[in-house]
C-alpha cells in the first residue's frame, strides 16, 4: 500500500509541477517596445553627427575657402577662381542648431516610433600643413520617443565627441572621422500609475569617405564614395512602480553601411554677397547588422521571461538634401541644410542652421 501512496503522490505532484508550467504565460513584448527603441535612435544620432564630421573633413585640406564646407553648406567662389588660401585663414568655428523629426513603422512584436530631435553642435577646425586638416566638434542633443501602438515615452540625452583628419591630393579629399557618445535615457510605461526606468547608454562610430571636385565656372560636382560603422551599448534597467513594472538586459547594437552618391552645387555673386546653393543625393546599404533585443521578465513573477529582437532600419535606402549659404564677408557665413533619409519602414527629416567664422 505505501509505494502506492508514494508513487501516487509523486504523481500527481510531477503532473501538477507540469501544470503550472504550462499555464505561465511569457511576459508581454508589448512592454519592452520603448526599449527596443533605445539602440536605434542613439544609431541615428550617431549616423548623423558622422555625416557632420565626414563632410567638414572633406572641407578643403589646403586652407583654400572651402568647396567642402560644413553640412555641405557651400563654396567659397574666391578660392575656386584663385586656388589659393586667404591670408591668414588658418582656423574655423562653427556652431549649428538643429531639429529631426523622424518614423519608424511598426513591424513584428514593435509598436513603431515617433522621434522627435533637438541639438546643436560646435566646432574647430585646424590647418596643420598644406593639403591636412584636422578639427574636433560636440554634439548636445535631446531626443523625444514615443511609440505609437502604445503608451510608452523616453527622454535621451546625448553628448557626442568627434574628431575628423583630411587628406587632400589634386581634386582628390580623403576624410576620416570618428566619435564617442554617452547619455542617459528616462523611459515611462502607461497612463495613470506609470513604470518608469533610467539607465545609460553608449556610442562609438567611425566613417572614411573619398570625394572627387570636378568645377566648371561656378558650377561644381562632387562624387563621394564611403562606408560607416557603429556601435551602442545600453544598460540593464529595472523599472520601479506601475502595474506590471518589468526588467531587462542590456542591449548592444551594431552595424556597417556602404554608401555612394554625389553634391551638385552653384555659387554667385549678389553685389558683393557670395551664395551657394547646393543639392546631394546617396544610396546607402547596410552590409553587416546586429540589431541587437533584449529579455525582459516581470518582477511579480507571474510570467516568464521573453526575448524581444532588436529593431533596425532596411538595409537599403536614400538620402538626399539641399543647403543654402551666404557669405557675409571672407570670414563669415550663414548656412542652412535639410537632410531627408528614406527606408521602407524608417524616414527622417532634419533641419540645420549653422554660422561658421574664419581667422
Amino acid at each position: 500500500m505505501l509505494p502506492f501512496v508514494v508513487a501516487a503522490a509523486c504523481w500527481f505532484g510531477t503532473a501538477g509541477s507540469a501544470l503550472a508550467q504550462s499555464t505561465t504565460t511569457p511576459t508581454s513584448a508589448s512592454t519592452g517596445n520603448i526599449y527596443l527603441s533605445t539602440p536605434s535612435t542613439v544609431l541615428e544620432l550617431g549616423t548623423r553627427f558622422l555625416r557632420h564630421l565626414g563632410t567638414e573633413a572633406a572641407s578643403r585640406a589646403t586652407g583654400a575657402p572651402s568647396q567642402f564646407t560644413p553640412s555641405g553648406g557651400g563654396a567659397d567662389l574666391d578660392g575656386a577662381r584663385q586656388g589659393t588660401a586667404q591670408i591668414g585663414e588658418r582656423y574655423r568655428a562653427w556652431f549649428e542648431a538643429y531639429g529631426v523629426r523622424s518614423q519608424m513603422d511598426p513591424r513584428g512584436d514593435f509598436g513603431g516610433d515617433k522621434r522627435r530631435i533637438f541639438g546643436g553642435v560646435a566646432g574647430l577646425g585646424m590647418i596643420l600643413t598644406p593639403g591636412v586638416s584636422v578639427g574636433i566638434s560636440v554634439d548636445q542633443s535631446r531626443t523625444d520617443v514615443d511609440i505609437i501602438q502604445f503608451t510608452q515615452s523616453s527622454k535621451i540625452d546625448l553628448t557626442q565627441l568627434g574628431g575628423n583628419i583630411a587628406f587632400e591630393s589634386g581634386p582628390w579629399v580623403l576624410g576620416v572621422a570618428g566619435i564617442y557618445g554617452f547619455g542617459d535615457v528616462d523611459s515611462q510605461r502607461g497612463t495613470t500609475a506609470l513604470s518608469l526606468a533610467s539607465y545609460d547608454t553608449k556610442l562609438w562610430g567611425a566613417l572614411a569617405e573619398l570625394s572627387y571636385l570636378w568645377n566648371s565656372g561656378n558650377w561644381r560636382v562632387v562624387p563621394k564614395i564611403g562606408m560607416d560603422w557603429a556601435r551602442t551599448e545600453s544598460d540593464s534597467f529595472v523599472e520601479s512602480g506601475g502595474a506590471q513594472p518589468v526588467a531587462g538586459t542590456a542591449q548592444i547594437a551594431e552595424r556597417a553601411r556602404i554608401f555612394g552618391g554625389a553634391e551638385v552645387g552653384y555659387t554667385w555673386l549678389a553685389g558683393q554677397t557670395m551664395m551657394d546653393l547646393s543639392v546631394y543625393g546617396r544610396g546607402v546599404e547596410i552590409v553587416s547588422l546586429n540589431a541587437g533585443g533584449l529579455t525582459v521578465n516581470a518582477l511579480s513573477g507571474l510570467t516568464s521571461p521573453r526575448f524581444i529582437a532588436g529593431v533596425s532600419e532596411d538595409r537599403t535606402g536614400f538620402d538626399t538634401g539641399a543647403a543654402f549659404s551666404i557669405r557675409f564677408s571672407p570670414r563669415a557665413r550663414f548656412y542652412a541644410v535639410y537632410d531627408g533619409r528614406f527606408r521602407g519602414n524608417f524616414e527622417s527629416h532634419a533641419g540645420t542652421l549653422g554660422l561658421e567664422f574664419r581667422w
